[in-house]
């Protein structure tokens, strides 16, 4: 229905991010009665890409239901070349990536009109994701004084398993009496599950290739399962000939993140608990704000306003072995998120703005417990 950049996001907007907010409204359909869509795609290269997606619609005087199902399922691969140096050694890679994915999505809604003012919606949304990696690397190490004679060869064909579970679920009131007073109110839950398998081996043959001299085959299995709830309320008046929005924001994030490492070793999988480790982060937002926006003439516009933020987190890296053992790390602290802007329509199609706005970068929930991902 509308798509709109704020270049300057103030006091209502979350204070992550040092850039601007996309807001995208989708559209509704208004029409009663039902309808629906079918559509589907094919593509073939040297993989194949095909996707199936279907929705539809019913709406009368008291409700609004919609929904949208999408199946996709398709393969593609890259062919690389490397020549590095390092070490005092010439190592020349091929490396030839093969992968496969299937994908499952879904999003289910009702809209609830409880007279001219007063809304209630539902909204559940979702996704499955099957993603299966294959990458075959042959490295040839030669010493750097004598490129063309080779020392030996590294074979490491690698596998790597993803599947991806994802499901978020959205309860809301708003109240609008179309003259400039609102109340929104959100409920939301949402849960994030990745389950990768990995293995790694790697074999070092002499310079035929056909005596092997050592290797060292690992596998590993990170499995992560996310939980994000939050509550929020937005409520505007009109104030003074502006408008003005006060409203409060609550969300807890649960995340749980595991890595092990296993060598393996004459067909067993044997645990390193040396390397592996379990780590638990857990961060509770509260916050608040007020925003204020007026006109000051018809081509002068002024808003301002203050968003302060609570924030309690702790993050626990439990060790397999007591040596390895650190104290878990916690963090309490209040923050505070000022922003103002003064805009000036020079034409009907030029505007000069000034705007100051403090924000806040937080790490991605991946980034806490890293680890490589080898190509």
């Amino acid at each position: 229905d509308r798509i709109e950049i704020i270049t300057n996001p103030g006091a209502k907007y979350e204070a992550e991010g040092n850039a601007g907010i996309i807001d995208i409204r989708l559209k509704k359909d208004k029409n009663l009665g039902a309808n629906g869509t079918l559509s589907t795609t094919y593509s073939q290269g040297k993989k194949h890409r095909a996707n199936i997606n279907a929705s539809g619609n019913y709406r009368n005087k008291r409700l609004n239901t919609f929904g949208t199902l999408g199946l996709a399922d398709g393969a593609g691969f890259n062919d690389m070349l490397f020549l590095s140096y390092q070490n005092n050694l010439v190592l020349d890679e091929i490396n030839s990536h093969r992968h496969e994915w299937k994908n499952a999505y879904y999003r289910l809604g009702t809209d609830f009109f409880l007279g001219n003012h007063h809304t209630i919606g539902f909204l559940a949304e979702g996704g499955l994701n099957e993603t299966n990696n294959r990458s075959f690397n042959r490295i040839t190490l030669a010493n750097e004084n004598a490129p063309t004679m080779i020392d030996s060869i590294l074979v490491a064909n690698s596998m790597a398993d993803h599947d991806r579970n994802r499901q978020s679920y959205n309860l809301n009131y708003r109240y609008d009496n179309r003259k400039g007073r609102s109340l929104n109110i959100d409920l939301d839950y949402g849960n994030f599950q990745n389950d990768t398998k990995r293995l790694q081996p790697n074999r070092y043959y002499d310079a035929s290739e056909s005596v092997l001299l050592t290797e060292v085959i690992n596998s590993f299995k990170t499995p992560t399962d996310i939980d994000i709830y939050t509550f929020k309320v937005d409520f505007e008046n009109e104030l003074w000939g502006g408008t003005l929005g006060i409203g409060s924001k609550l969300s807890k994030v649960v995340s749980d993140n595991t890595f092990l490492f296993f060598d393996e070793i004459g067909g067993a999988s044997v645990r390193n608990d040396r390397l592996s480790n379990r780590f638990k982060y857990g961060e509770k937002v509260y916050a608040g704000y007020l925003n204020y926006a007026r006109s000051l003439s018809k081509k002068w516009q002024f808003s301002a306003g203050l968003r302060a933020e609570k924030t309690d987190a702790t993050g626990d890296l439990e060790a397999f072995l007591p040596d390895l053992q650190e104290p878990p790390v916690v963090l309490n602290y209040l923050s505070w998120f000022p922003s103002a802007g003064l805009s000036w329509q020079l034409a009907e199609k030029h505007n000069l703005a000034l705007n100051y706005g403090r924000r806040i970068n937080r790490p991605d929930y991946n980034v806490l417990n890293p680890f490589n991902n080898q190509i």
